[in-house]
Parts: C-alpha cells; sequence; structure tokens
C-alpha cells in the first residue's frame, strides 16, 4: 500500500502585489504542520510539491523541519500539482456577467479588495468552467477537462515511482486536491470543485493506493491547528 498526504498550502497573500507568496499567517500554518509531522515521527519516502511559491514553501517547511531533526526527505517538483490558473477563468466570467448586468458592472480591482465578493464570482466562475461554458475562449491547457486529467497522471506517476509501503506528501492546492478526489471518489465535476472550496488552509487529506485501487482514508483534517491557541490559523482563502 502506498500512502499519500495530500497538503492544500498555507494562506497565500490575498490582495497584495505578489499573491503567490505566504501570507504570515501561511508561515505559521506550514510551521505548525511541519512540527506535527515531526512530533508523530511520521516517516514520509519523498515530498512532492507543485511549482508555485506557497506550493514549494510550505513543502520546504517539512523537509526543513526534518533536516533539523537528523532526517533528509527528497523534495520533488512535479508540474503536474501546479494549481490552475483563476485568472483567465475569472476574467472571462466577470465579462460575461457585464455583458448580463450592464447596469451593475465589476472590475478585477474591485474584486480583489473584496474577500466575500470575490468569494460570489470565483464560485459563479468555477461553476461555469467546469460546465465547459468558457472552453471556446480559452486556451486548451486551461479547460476543466486538461486540468483534472493532468493532476490525476500527476498522482498516477506518483503512485508508479512509490511502491509498496511507501509514504510521501503532495504540497498543492485546493483545485488539485479536488481535482483528485473527483477520480478518487468518482465526483461529479460540479460537486468534486464545490468541495475544493472546503479545502483549508494546510490541511491534509489522506489517500491510499492498492493494488491499482486509490481510495481516501481521510479528508481536510487540521491536528496541528486544532488546539485553542492556534483555532483563528484556521483559514480558507
Amino acid at each position: 500500500m502506498t500512502s499519500i498526504y495530500l497538503v492544500r498550502h498555507g494562506q497565500a497573500s490575498f490582495g497584495a502585489e505578489n499573491y503567490d507568496a505566504l501570507s504570515p499567517t501561511g508561515i505559521r500554518q506550514a510551521e505548525l504542520l511541519a512540527e506535527h509531522l515531526t512530533a508523530l515521527d511520521e516517516r514520509f519516502d519523498a515530498v512532492y510539491t507543485g511549482p508555485l511559491a506557497r506550493q514549494k514553501d510550505t513543502a520546504q517547511a517539512i523537509t526543513d523541519a526534518y533536516r533539523r531533526g537528523g532526517r533528509e526527505v527528497p523534495l520533488i517538483e512535479r508540474s503536474a500539482f501546479e494549481e490552475f490558473d483563476y485568472r483567465p477563468v475569472l476574467a472571462q466570467y466577470l465579462q460575461h456577467a457585464n455583458e448580463r448586468h450592464p447596469e451593475r458592472p465589476y472590475d478585477w480591482a474591485t474584486l480583489m479588495r473584496d474577500r466575500k465578493l470575490f468569494q460570489h464570482f470565483y464560485a459563479e466562475a468555477l461553476t461555469h468552467w467546469v460546465r465547459g461554458e468558457a472552453d471556446e475562449v480559452l486556451e486548451v491547457g486551461q479547460t476543466w477537462e486538461h486540468f483534472h486529467q493532468r493532476c490525476y497522471q500527476g498522482l498516477r506517476e506518483v503512485i508508479e515511482a512509490n511502491g509498496k509501503g511507501k509514504r510521501v506528501v503532495i504540497s498543492t492546492s485546493g483545485g488539485v486536491i479536488s481535482a483528485l478526489l473527483k477520480h478518487t471518489l468518482e465526483l461529479p465535476d460540479e460537486k468534486a470543485v464545490r468541495i475544493g472550496w472546503t479545502v483549508a488552509n494546510t490541511s491534509i487529506t489522506r489517500l491510499f493506493s492498492r493494488g491499482g485501487e486509490i481510495s481516501m482514508a481521510s479528508f481536510n483534517a487540521l491536528p496541528h491547528l486544532e488546539r485553542p491557541e492556534h483555532k483563528d490559523l484556521i483559514t480558507f482563502r
């Protein structure tokens, strides 16, 4: 059996010039996750990461913690676990919404200042996306079909590279986790995407593979943030 720990990255810097950087909260979340894993003496054969800074920095926090404890864990980057680029998806939907309701147009700057408004448009845009309603104006690599297949192929490659008894971490993003759960749980597209909205920063979703079958053991666990003094560190964006 191969065990896979899917970790969503720490909180990114919403509204900042560089969204991809971990926020101070995101840095602390990653540190606490790493401390938790090393305190439990969880033994990993590799830590995989997508290529985005927030994914890599979360993975690095884990491998650094193990290194301080005297154990080297390989850190391996895989483009398969990169989050989809929400910008063309949201921009396309924003244009679509403004054409339907020209009396109350929204612009990008307004969305980036208001988390609730952003989440509303983001949810609507992703529903539009997974239904294929934006495919005609998106590049092939930006479609939902391409994205979820790319993520699943990446997971299969990790499983093939790590045989029976191996345990690995994949530091990635909510969209990737929802795509992998789509395949693991045989979820409809829209339900898979909605599940992705509930994935907390630095949460752990555990999968295992046995005999070619992939199953889910646990979802969205936050054992490192359950103490009362850490409750304020639970975030979803």
